[in-house]
């Protein structure tokens, strides 16, 4: 048991810092043999214990292949995590599930349904470090898509000021991680949500900080995410720099060539959707070449992707 829940963690923190293909591959085999062994005998709290580490597998599988854009799998995925946790009357194990639910439910387009996931996750948490997750990624930014002001303003305000119960978390958490969101996180998902509302008051300052510490911990994804929240906010000022929007936009899609997650791709192409009005400049097309290029090789390139267990 030692050695799985060592190996949730290393999976935890190599995520985003390994390619999905390669992270996948290691995980499966895990997850199979949590199954092998819960098909046997063991004492009330080492079955607890097994049920934890498969939920969090479970996630990690699911957020794995959300990143490859297996929207159906990765649901899959994320539901058996909850159901595991829900099983092993783990609350702060549901509350985690559900966030990778609604992170999921998020980039399938599903607002609603991301929105319904953090909410519930949230009255799980009780005092869980995962409440600063669900409420600024699943929350705000769902409630964003749906138009929501006030709610956003709300959640995001609650966010922050959750932060200041955790003053010893990382200087940048892990995506998936088991403890507290960091205050980049949160900031960067802050930056999206106003994005998404066409408000950038503020979007600066939140992605500037957020960029400076994903570039330290060297995070490609988070790196990528925020340039590209940080192009469409040039776009969106008074005085629009499409240019430098532009060359934000490419320096993303230059940091994630080798990994091409899912979220840096719908991301692209929501920037590119916001700087139509530009299309006709060449550092724009660049960008639109370099995306048509990235998911044509993804769309070509055979599936390596899990069966469901």
């Amino acid at each position: 048991m030692a050695y799985l829940e060592e190996e949730v963690r290393h999976a935890v923190a190599d995520n985003e810092r390994l390619s999905p293909g390669v992270l996948l591959a290691r995980i499966k085999p895990l997850r199979v043999y949590v199954d092998q062994l819960m098909a046997g005998s063991q004492h009330p709290p080492q079955r607890a214990r097994l049920y934890t580490a498969a939920a969090y597998l479970s996630g990690l599988l699911g957020a794995l292949t959300l990143d490859l854009g297996a929207f159906r799998v990765a649901q899959a995925y994320a539901a058996e995590a909850f159901d595991l946790a829900d099983a092993a009357q783990q609350a702060d194990v549901q509350a985690w599930a559900r966030a990778t639910q609604s992170l999921i439910a998020y980039y399938g387009g599903n607002y609603h349904d991301a929105l319904a996931y953090a909410q519930d996750g949230l009255r799980r948490a009780g005092t869980s470090p995962h409440r600063i997750r669900l409420t600024i990624n699943g929350q705000a930014r769902a409630l964003a898509r749906l138009g929501d002001q006030r709610g956003v303003d709300q959640a995001v305000d609650h966010a922050f000021t959750m932060l200041s119960d955790y003053p010893s978390s990382p200087p940048v958490s892990e995506s998936l991680t088991l403890g507290p969101y960091c205050h980049a996180r949160t900031a960067a998902n802050a930056a999206t949500a106003y994005l998404a509302l066409g408000r950038t008051a503020g979007v600066t300052n939140h992605l500037t900080s957020a960029i400076t510490a994903f570039d330290a911990a060297g995070l490609a994804g988070p790196q990528a995410l925020s340039r590209l929240d940080l192009a469409t906010a040039h776009l969106q000022r008074p005085d629009p720099d499409p240019d430098q929007a532009a060359d934000l936009a490419v320096e993303a899609l230059t940091l994630t060539a080798e990994q091409r997650f899912e979220s840096v791709h719908q991301r692209a192409r929501q920037f590119l959707t916001a700087s139509q009005e530009y299309t006709h400049r060449p550092p724009l097309r660049h960008v639109a070449e370099l995306l048509a290029d990235r998911t044509q090789i993804g769309a070509a390139t055979p599936s390596d992707l899990p069966s469901l267990p």
